[in-house]
């Protein structure tokens, strides 16, 4: 008698595993991870997968965390047969509420909610046709609107601040709280040494698709831009349109001498360096070091040769370089503030779920203390820039006031929201101080 063998699951079950595992061993994290870097991690323990499949549970799960607690309503609604009411039951809900997300109703909702039409079952129809009668009232309440797009009701107040100081009406509020539910493509900083035309076609010709819009590449899917030999020779940076805007805002001329405080990996850095052209000196400067470290092989690779790098904490002066002390201070120091990166959703939604007014006020203390001692490095006629990833007042026009109340030898010149309604990229703020004395 011929022994059977046994059937190897169909590969999409196999992945549909996977994607539960994961999503199961992140949601009993104790404490909210940056979900890209953890996910990195997931799948370094999983060296079956292949490039392909990665990007699916990405997506997936990506949408599993923008959608987290919107799911979680409209089910809890759906069994309830009414709209629960939103405000008192946003009061206790936390991202651990949605564990039920190994149910398959849970990756209906999913699907649902990032505006595809899923295939049902006969279960799943009536949650569908149950979501299209209430549409009427979801879209007549802002409070519903938000949640139905990944915002909780309790940011609202915050929001329409956001909306009053920008000019915002109603159907911008609502236009701008959509938005944080779609992607964003990956922007491409061309070096000032490269042709931008002439990158776009040879990124082109390698299945990656790219847009172009004046100076401007964007890449929406396609083969992987990093693993192409134009990002190993330094002919471009992947860095946010507006985050490519606060550098055209520091306003950097050959010979400067610049500071960036919180310089990160150093992607400002490098694009300060840039315009720069190796004259004059860039001074990168971070609370931890194995970010410089990756800042100093990103600068190498791009042979930038005109960057230092130190370790500062932000709660005192900088001890000023020979250099920079003899012409009394630096020409432009950036301050590229940490924050609550509220900005920076549509990219990053697991920082959503951290947004929070103690995270709120301690990042607001930390700004105030990083822009008071780095003020004193300004040399007379240089410029400070101040600029956030957040579209909170209080990180942003409210710390402007702050600032120009109690340092009158500064004069504000110009203070901006870049991204918000008139933009794809992460919504982010600069303001821009000349010191006067």
């Amino acid at each position: 008698m011929k022994r059977r063998c046994k059937k190897s699951p169909h590969p999409q079950l196999l992945l549909t595993m996977a994607r539960k595992a994961i999503w199961a061993r992140w949601i009993e994290l104790e404490e909210i991870k940056p979900f890209d870097r953890w996910l990195k991690s997931q799948f370094k323990q999983s060296g079956n997968l292949s490039r392909h499949d990665k990007l699916t549970i990405s997506k997936e799960l990506f949408l599993a965390v923008k959608f987290a607690q919107a799911a979680d309503y409209f089910e809890t609604c759906f069994i309830a047969n009414e709209l629960v009411e939103l405000v008192e039951w946003d009061k206790t809900w936390s991202l651990s509420s949605a564990k039920h997300i190994q149910n398959n109703e849970f990756w209906f909702w999913l699907t649902l909610l990032q505006g595809e039409e899923p295939k049902v079952t006969n279960g799943e129809n009536k949650r569908l046709q149950w979501f299209k009668n209430q549409t009427g009232k979801i879209n007549a309440s802002l409070e519903l609107w938000a949640v139905r797009f990944g915002i909780r009701p309790c940011w609202l107040p915050m929001l329409t601040q956001r909306a009053i100081a920008s000019g915002w009406d109603d159907s911008q509020l609502k236009q701008f709280i959509q938005q944080q539910a779609d992607s964003l493509p990956v922007y491409l900083r061309a070096t000032a040494t490269t042709n931008i035309s002439q990158l776009y076609k040879d990124l082109n010709a390698q299945d990656i698709l790219i847009s172009k819009d004046g100076d401007v590449l964007s890449v929406d899917g396609g083969a992987d831009v990093t693993r192409t030999s134009q990002f190993a020779l330094g002919q471009f940076e992947l860095q946010d349109l507006a985050s490519q805007q606060i550098v055209q805002a520091v306003d950097v001329k050959p010979g400067m001498k610049v500071w960036d405080c919180c310089a990160g990996a150093g992607g400002k850095t490098l694009a300060l360096a840039d315009r720069l052209n190796n004259k004059g000196s860039v001074t990168s400067t971070d609370i931890h070091s194995y970010k410089l470290d990756e800042l100093k092989k990103r600068a190498k690779r791009a042979e930038y040769f005109n960057i230092r790098t130190f370790v500062w904490s932000g709660d005192k002066a900088l001890d000023l370089p020979n250099d920079v002390k003899r012409q009394n201070g630096f020409d432009r120091v950036l301050i590229d503030a940490p924050c609550t990166s509220a900005g920076t959703w549509r990219r990053n939604p697991d920082a959503k779920w951290r947004f929070s007014q103690q995270d709120s006020d301690e990042q607001i203390a930390i700004q105030q203390s990083i822009l008071t001692n780095a003020q004193a490095s300004v040399r007379k006629n240089g410029k400070l820039v101040y600029a956030t990833c957040s579209w909170q007042i209080a990180e942003n026009e409210a710390q402007v006031s702050w600032f120009l109340a109690k340092f009158a030898d500064f004069r504000l010149e110009s203070q901006t929201l870049l991204g918000g309604i008139e933009q794809a990229s992460d919504t982010m703020f600069v303001a821009v101080f000349c010191k006067v004395n």
